[in-house]
């Protein structure tokens, strides 16, 4: 039977408690701030470059522009220190498409 010992940030060991180690990955697994600026970056343009081209398309393209709006609004109160925030974000299909070319274009050359 093999168990997990122990995990840390480089490397991922198993044990089987009779017998020899078995790696299973190495690697430190973590994302540079660069790579997560990058990331962050394309999927932002991406979700506004397909939510343009939801718009330019959907006079002939009707379902592209076709939205849901997603509302989120954390309140807190501690007598002291009030906050409010509201972010809301209106997706449409061609915006879900340039989030998944974005996330593609990521994997590929990143």
């Amino acid at each position: 039977m093999l168990t997990i010992c122990y995990t840390y940030l480089e490397l991922t060991t198993i044990y089987d408690c009779n017998k020899d180690e078995i790696n299973i990955s190495q690697g430190t697994g973590r994302m540079n701030i660069k790579s997560t600026l990058v990331l962050l970056v394309l999927l932002l343009s991406g979700m506004i470059f397909g939510n343009l081209l939801g718009k330019l398309l959907g006079p002939w393209i009707p379902f592209l522009k076709m939205s849901e709006t997603i509302v989120w609004q954390p309140r807190g109160d501690f007598g002291i220190i009030q906050y409010d925030f509201w972010l809301q974000i209106q997706m449409n299909l061609a915006g879900l498409i340039g989030i998944v070319l974005a996330i593609w274009l990521y994997k590929k050359f990143i």
